[in-house]
């Protein structure tokens, strides 16, 4: 598309410009760019596709100052008062060439984008005060464009849009846009790690749970499937749940000394005292201007006692073990997918720091947050031999002396698999839950649960429902420390006493699945916990009477299956011999030698086709039986019913 001339160009200066291998160029004020398409003769351009252009201003451009750098330019001789470029449109170049106030000046909406790509190819790659000045024209004047946003999200192949958009843009109309339109950030989405448009897209990712729009499930599952490029939206939740290349490092914590400043919980090895969960601090994710959002959350008494722990005068030694807490702020509207990773240190004047561990970095699970809930992370990490800690020369070290460097790392697709949970609680669709902790893995299913044991009532009033509906044939088994949480889920509101029966059979829905498929996989102490505090005796033991009933009515099923069979079995074997002596007699009545010799084979072919009849006719009670799953054995109390 042609662009209009900017007026500014009347009155640029002319130049003269050099090649590089010809002898020392003209120090004329001028030189002239000359715009040409592959193939093309230099010479019988027109004046339309010619520029010319001060030398100050072409001289702080890369592409300029290195003519070696030039490999699309003509390779014949030239005059050493021109340059000439290929493939580049010369309005836009014409935009591109002159001062930055000027070029800013004179975007576009139609043309901001051919610019920056110009911009790019004659600089080498744009500064980040060029890219800020941009961003803040877009901001005001294009983004509130769709057809603008959108022409932005389908040039995020080019390099300096990404760029563009991860560090300089406000996103929140992108990431709408996005939610809209996932088809444009699918092909980046395996893209090798540190390519700039995949780490745009990832951005514009974590930019959608931070508006305040909410899409239904229906249009959020869609998302997941295509921005993942999944065939299927289980495949996408397990993808985003599974993988840790697509994050977002949000920023690493200036080194610090936790111990009298914030509450460090550590194991002392000789007084045996282990300090937790005290909150080292509160990591919130970078805002748009760059802050770091890091705040104290230590709680005073635990401050001041961890203060006597380090001006007692304890040494390194004595630590068994580090345990680090953190609580990063859950992004907006409360759902958020993070790890922390760090590394603890005593510095040294003039020496290289003693890391206290003996791996390089600690890195802690994926952490989840659901409902605003502070979501505390936790990471132990064993400290090195008090004999090593001696061997290089830190013995004597007090706790006081330690440094300890901090990084959070957010998930932001799996942040979004989470707001889809999220919103399938509030809508109660229970068949999507169940379907998402199915596509989970087993790590990640877990972590899930134990969030989903502490949501609050203002998300869900349904919550026993919830953790069934979770567990429902994708947990087998829950660990102590599962079952200890799951145990605090309470129970249903007991409205057995309404006369609505929509109530009634609410609270009927969500014991039952509860205590079918949770209850049985907890800790025997658990289970009476949770039935004492849910004056859940009458509702199982009902339960036990439907399970009993059910395997009753299933054991006599199975025993009219076997009866049928037996009795098709007879039958076949029947009609099989019925067949036989059919065939005896029809070659007694021939008469021919040769008929025997011709008829063993029709019955052998006989006794054959009566025993596939008999496979045949047992195959669909076969079926039926497979059909008639055997159901899983109920422990209650440590009882198996």
């Amino acid at each position: 598309m042609p662009y209009p001339p900017d007026s500014s160009m009347d009155s640029l200066e002319l130049a003269l410009g050099w090649d590089a291998d010809l002898p020392e160029p003209d120090e004329s004020p001028v030189c002239e760019v000359v715009f040409i398409k592959r193939g093309e003769d230099p010479d019988s351009v027109g004046e339309g596709r010619r520029l010319r252009v001060s030398r100050e201003i072409l001289m702080e451009f890369e592409y300029f100052r290195t003519m070696e750098s030039l490999s699309l330019s003509s390779h014949r001789v030239q005059p050493s008062n021109r340059f000439v470029i290929v493939d580049v449109d010369s309005q836009v170049a014409a935009i591109v060439l002159q001062s930055e106030r000027a070029m800013v000046k004179s975007l576009t909406e139609d043309n901001f984008i051919d610019v920056l790509v110009a911009l790019e190819y004659f600089t080498g790659g744009c500064s980040h005060s060029v890219l800020k000045c941009i961003a803040t024209k877009i901001d005001r004047q294009f983004l509130g464009d769709s057809v603008c946003v959108m022409a932005l999200l389908q040039s995020l192949d080019q390099p300096p849009i990404g760029r563009l958009i991860s560090g300089h843009l406000h996103r929140t109309a992108l990431a709408d846009m996005v939610i809209h339109h996932p088809e444009c950030i699918k092909p980046l989405y395996n893209r090798v790690p540190g390519d700039e448009a995949r780490q745009a897209a990832i951005v514009l990712v974590d930019n959608i749970d931070r508006s305040s729009w909410w899409p239904a499930t229906q249009q959020m599952g869609h998302f997941l499937t295509e921005a993942t490029n999944s065939p299927s939206l289980r495949d996408a939740l397990h993808k985003v749940s599974a993988s840790r290349k697509r994050s977002l490092h949000t920023h690493t914590i200036e080194p610090f000394q936790p111990f009298g400043t914030t509450a460090t919980p550590v194991t002392l090895q000789d007084l045996r005292v282990t300090i937790r969960p005290w909150k080292v601090c509160r990591c919130a994710p970078m805002d748009d201007q760059g802050h770091k959002g890091l705040e104290d959350e230590s709680v005073d008494t635990a401050k001041a006692l961890h203060m006597r722990i380090a001006q007692s005068g304890h040494k390194v030694t004595e630590v068994t073990k580090w345990q680090v807490l953190t609580v990063p702020a859950p992004a907006f509207p409360g759902t958020a997918c993070h790890s922390i990773s760090g590394v603890l240190t005593i510095e040294r004047k003039g020496q290289p720091p003693v890391t206290l561990h003996s791996i390089d970095d600690f890195v802690s699970p994926m952490c989840v947050t659901i409902d605003d809930e502070k979501c505390q992370t936790s990471m132990e990490v064993a400290n090195l031999p008090a004999d090593e800690l001696v061997r290089q020369g830190v013995g004597d070290v007090r706790l006081k002396k330690v440094t300890l460097r901090l990084t959070v790392t957010r998930y932001p697709y799996a942040t979004v698999a989470l707001h889809y949970l999220r919103v399938c609680i509030e809508q109660r669709k229970w068949s999507e839950i169940n379907q998402m902790s199915h596509a989970l893995g087993k790590e990640a299913r877990e972590t899930v649960l134990e969030q989903l044991c502490h949501l609050e009532p203002r998300t869900t009033s349904r919550l026993a429902a919830v953790v069934g509906h979770w567990c429902r044939d994708a947990i087998t088994e829950l660990s102590p420390e599962l079952s200890a949480a799951v145990a605090r889920v309470p129970s249903p509101p007991d409205t057995r006493t309404s006369t609505c029966p929509n109530i009634l059979s609410t609270y009927s829905d969500d014991m039952r699945v509860f205590l079918e498929h949770v209850l049985p996989l907890m800790q025997p102490s658990h289970q009476r916990q949770w039935c004492e505090e849910a004056r859940a005796v009458g509702p199982l033991c009902q339960l036990l009477k439907e399970t009993k009933a059910d395997r009753d009515c299933i054991k006599d099923l199975r025993r009219t299956i076997q009866n049928l069979q037996t009795e098709s079995a007879l039958k076949d074997a029947e009609i099989a011999r019925l067949k036989a002596k059919l065939g005896e007699a029809s070659r007694d009545r021939s008469g021919v030698s040769s008929t025997d010799k011709a008829s063993s084979p029709t019955s052998t072919h006989a006794d054959c086709q009566a025993t596939t009849s008999t496979t045949t006719t047992s195959t669909p009670a076969a079926d039926s039986q497979r059909d008639v799953a055997p159901s899983p054995p109920i422990f209650i109390f440590g009882r198996q019913y």
